[in-house]
């Protein structure tokens, strides 16, 4: 089938994840982001700041109660429309 040549393979499964976030650059900007996906390599995060490929950064995640801080790096980047932009960042 057509859709199977197509298909997305990853390493790691994709959870859906919902979490506040802050993200911070190395020269210590800040900035809240939401977390869409989680998977044990990665997520995906929704910001209102783009940052290019490659960045280095600490990602603060919090569900409401507890609060996860992992180095990260920006994997890809796109517009979602409406001044959002999503980011594929590897931990």
């Amino acid at each position: 089938m057509v859709e199977d040549r197509y298909k997305v393979r990853r390493t790691n499964p994709r959870f859906s994840f919902f979490a506040n976030a802050e993200v911070t650059l190395r020269d210590g900007t800040g900035v809240r982001a939401q977390i869409a996906e989680l998977s044990s390599r990665g997520c995906y995060i929704d910001a209102l700041e783009p940052y290019s490929l490659r960045t280095k950064l600490r990602l603060s995640i919090c569900d409401g109660t507890r609060t996860c801080d992992v180095q990260g790096r920006v994997l890809y980047m796109h517009s979602g429309g409406f001044g959002i932009f999503g980011m594929g960042v590897l931990f």
